[in-house]
């Protein structure tokens, strides 16, 4: 009898994470995030872009790397990750409590299921979209700025493009921790104040708050630099000190919003 009670609750768990993945990649508003970021990223690097097309000359080997690399130090990314990576499911937790659709739907699920849904669902959408954007910025750039660059005597996997390989996929690490994280304050946010607009201002504000703190008054605390976090030249360990703090910090805000909500939702 046990067996079958713990079998159907890891099948309702299963159930409601990949409807909450579904509601939240399938979004118009993913969409739209994704969209957003292949937008920020070109803004960030429209000089450079100016100054290829105007180009006589052939463009370095390797341009379209070096220029989607450039966008993601870019200011203007730096600034709209923590605002794109909120619209695609953020205020959904909220949602479902104001319009009630959370009491008849958590009697089948379970809060403790119920919530792993959602903020699965958040940090992997807020994470993912912002990581979409930039490889199909990728691919665009390719496809365009090739033809313009100086031919390469084609050896594949060369030293150099592993290297390269390797850093590039570090940075996409750490966009999506970034991105995940986030949206999960959007979340929290929303929930503590029950506001759909503190879902996507407050990590815009939180993170513009933390740059001029670090930059302004407490220059060594570079661990609490969103800016740091992208391009970490100051952590141990380089990308990978980045990436275990991230991973801290967003378990600590994740375990925070889930002991919270539970004892909400037991009221209910």
């Amino acid at each position: 009898m046990e067996e079958n009670l713990i079998g159907s609750k890891k099948l309702a768990g299963r159930k409601v994470l990949r409807s909450n993945m579904a509601q939240a990649c399938k979004s118009p508003s993913f969409l739209l995030a994704v969209a957003g970021t292949m937008l920020v990223l070109g803004i960030g690097v429209f000089t450079d872009l100016i100054k290829a097309f105007r180009s006589e000359e052939l463009l370095e080997c390797g341009f379209h790397r070096t220029l989607v690399e450039h966008a993601i130090q870019s200011d203007p990314f730096l600034f709209a990750l923590s605002l794109v990576c909120v619209l695609p499911y953020t205020t959904a937790y909220l949602d479902d409590r104001k319009s009630g659709f959370i009491k008849a739907y958590l009697p089948r699920t379970g809060r403790k299921n119920y919530l792993a849904g959602k903020m699965t669902a958040c940090m992997v959408s807020g994470g993912l979209a912002p990581v979409l954007g930039i490889l199909l910025d990728l691919f665009v750039a390719a496809l365009v700025f090739s033809p313009m660059e100086l031919a390469k005597e084609p050896v594949p996997f060369d030293t150099q493009t592993q290297a390269w390989m390797l850093s590039f996929l570090q940075t996409l690490l750490l966009v999506f921790l970034s991105g995940a994280f986030w949206a999960m304050a959007g979340m929290a946010a929303a929930a503590v104040t029950s506001s759909r607009y503190m879902a996507y201002a407050a990590p815009f504000i939180f993170y513009y708050l933390l740059v001029i703190l670090c930059e302004r008054y407490f220059k060594s605390c570079y661990v609490l630099n969103p800016r740091e976090w992208l391009a970490p030249k100051n952590f141990p360990y380089d990308c990978w000190g980045a990436v275990i703090f991230l991973t801290e910090a967003l378990l600590l805000l994740c375990g925070v919003f889930f002991c919270r909500e539970e004892r909400r939702l037991e009221r209910l």
